[in-house]
């Protein structure tokens, strides 16, 4: 229960970096715009810890989907 509280919480606190997306990825047609933003909050992520820790149940809460 603690545990479901504390990621709740560190949901309500967005990430706070920006992102730089490839002109080849901005521009693809076979992507829709959540993909391409999917692939941005993945580099950020990478960017930031060297690697990407997140999970599927934390992109869903963060994007809200």
């Amino acid at each position: 229960m603690a545990s479901s509280k504390l990621k709740q919480n560190k949901m309500k606190e967005k990430p706070n970096y920006y992102a730089i997306i490839p002109a080849d990825v901005r521009y693809c047609k076979e992507l829709k715009p959540i993909e391409r933003l999917l692939y941005a909050e993945i580099t950020c992520l990478t960017n930031n810890k060297g690697y990407c820790w997140a999970t599927n149940d934390y992109f869903s809460r963060l994007f809200e989907i």
